[in-house]
Parts: structure tokens; sequence; C-alpha cells
């Protein structure tokens, strides 16, 4: 499992989207340090289990 700095190593900016999560998209932003736009897509949800979790994808 990738920890949430692995995952975002190297990003400064992403294009997020947020459900079912308790933090907005602005709070997300705000709290890693990345500005809007790119070729990454992050996704923040809460899983079946409880679990808070980023998704990240990339467009190619």
């Amino acid at each position: 499992m990738l920890t949430a700095l692995s995952l975002l190593d190297g990003l400064k900016s992403a294009n997020i989207t947020v459900r079912n999560f308790p933090d907005t998209v602005q709070q997300l932003r705000k709290r890693l340090k990345l500005s809007e736009g790119g070729d990454a897509y992050l996704f923040a949800t809460t899983l079946a289990d409880g679990r808070k979790v980023l998704i990240r994808c990339e467009k190619v």
C-alpha cells in the first residue's frame, strides 16, 4: 500500500474530486498544497469499511 507522501511525490497540481469525504476540495487542496489543473486526478472518498482514501489517476 502506498503512503500519502509517495502518492503525492513530485505533484504540484491536480484535479481533485471529493465524494463521501469529510474535507471539501478547497480544504484538501490547501492541506496538500496543490494548485488546480494538470494531468493528475485525485479522488478523495470513504470506503465501505470507513477508511478515508485518496486515489491518484493520470491522464494519458
